[in-house]
C-alpha cells in the first residue's frame, strides 16, 4: 500500500505513509507496523513498540486498515506488556485501573479482595472479616470470641474477658443474668442456671439463690422470694415447692426443715419461724410442750 502526496504542482512524490514502515526508496516498498507497534510519520524507518498497558491493532485489522499510527489504552481490569496488540483480563485477586500503564495487573492488598476478574479495583473485607495475604479472592470471618470493627482488616482482634462477639461484629459484655468462663473463645455468653443468678453486665460467674429464695428460670438477674409464710434455709433452690411452711408459734425448726418439733419445758416460742426456742424468764416456766408463752 502507497500514499501520494503533492510535493509541489508539477509532480508527486510516492511516500510511505503513517503506521507502514519504509522498506526502500527505489523501487518503493511499504510494509505496514506489526501488530503491537505503529507509526506516525511518513517514511519511517522503524516502527515503535506500544508501551505497557496499551495495545495496537492486530493482524485482521491491519489486513482490512493498515498499519496503526496510535496505541490504546487497556481497558480497567485488562493489561499488556510492552508491544502488545491485545490486553489480557486480570485474574481474580489482582486488578488493574484504567491507563495504569503496567504490564501486569496489581494484586489486591492484605484486608481488601477481588473475586472476579478482569477487576479495575479490589473492595475491602467487611467489618468481622480479614485476610492478610496478598492477591486474596476472598476474606475469613473472625473466630468465636473475637471482633474487627472496622473495614479493610488484616487480623481480628481477641475480645476483652467476659465479653462476647455479637452479630455486629464487635463485643459485649455479658448482660445480667448471664455470665462467661475465663476463656475468651464463646460465642456468646451462657445464662445462669435455674437457682443462679448475676446482677451485674460482664459477670464471670452466677451466684446461688439464698435462703428464703428461689429461681426456677435460666438467664435471671435475681431470685424469687419465697411466699408469704414460707421459707427454705437452703441456698440455690430452684422451685418454689422447695419453700416450706413457717413453724407454727410453739415451735420450732433448727435447720429449717420440716416437721417442726414443739418447744420443751422452760422454753417458749412466741413468733412463727423460729429455729429455736426462747429460754423462759428466771423465775418463770412454761408447760410442755408447745409452749406459746413463758
Amino acid at each position: 500500500m502507497i500514499w501520494f502526496e503533492e510535493t509541489n504542482s508539477v509532480e508527486s512524490v510516492l511516500l510511505c505513509p503513517p503506521g507502514f514502515l519504509s522498506l526502500s526508496r527505489n523501487p518503493l516498498k511499504c510494509e505496514p507496523c506489526a501488530p503491537g507497534s505503529y507509526s506516525v510519520m511518513t517514511m519511517s524507518t522503524s516502527c515503535l513498540l506500544c508501551g505497557a498497558g496499551e495495545k495496537s491493532l492486530s493482524t485482521s485489522k491491519i489486513i482490512e486498515q493498515g498499519g496503526a499510527t496510535t496505541c490504546q489504552s487497556c481497558e480497567a481490569g485488562f493489561f499488556s506488556a510492552v508491544g502488545s496488540s491485545e490486553c489480557q483480563g486480570c485474574v481474580a485477586g489482582f486488578f488493574s485501573p484504567y491507563r495504569s500503564n503496567e504490564s501486569l495487573c496489581e494484586s489486591c492488598q492484605p484486608g481488601t479482595y477481588s473475586d472476579i476478574p478482569n477487576a479495575a479495583g479490589c473492595r475491602s473485607c467487611a467489618r468481622g472479616y480479614y485476610n492478610n495475604a496478598p492477591g486474596s479472592i476472598h476474606c475469613f470471618p473472625c473466630l468465636p470470641g473475637s471482633y474487627l470493627a472496622s473495614e479493610g482488616g488484616t487480623s481480628c482482634e481477641e475480645c476483652p474477658l467476659h465479653t462476647y462477639s455479637d452479630f455486629e461484629f464487635l463485643f459485649s459484655s455479658c448482660p445480667p443474668g448471664f455470665f462467661s468462663y475465663a476463656s475468651n473463645s464463646l460465642v456468646q455468653c451462657l445464662p445462669c442456671p435455674a437457682g443462679r443468678y448475676s446482677k451485674a453486665a460482664g459477670s464471670a460467674a452466677c451466684f446461688p439463690c439464698e435462703e428464703g429464695t428461689y429461681q426456677n428460670e435460666l438467664g435471671q438477674s435475681g431470685c424469687k422470694a419465697c411466699q408469704e409464710g414460707k421459707y427454705t434455709s437452703n441456698v440455690g433452690s430452684t422451685l418454689a415447692q422447695q419453700c416450706s411452711d413457717f413453724c407454727a408459734i410453739g415451735t420450732y425448726d433448727q435447720n429449717r426443715v420440716q416437721p417442726c418439733q414443739p418447744c420443751t419445758q422452760g422454753t417458749y416460742a412466741d413468733e412463727l419461724g423460729l429455729t429455736a426456742c426462747k429460754a423462759c424468764p428466771p423465775g418463770t416456766s412454761s408447760p410442755p410442750p408447745g409452749a406459746q408463752v413463758a
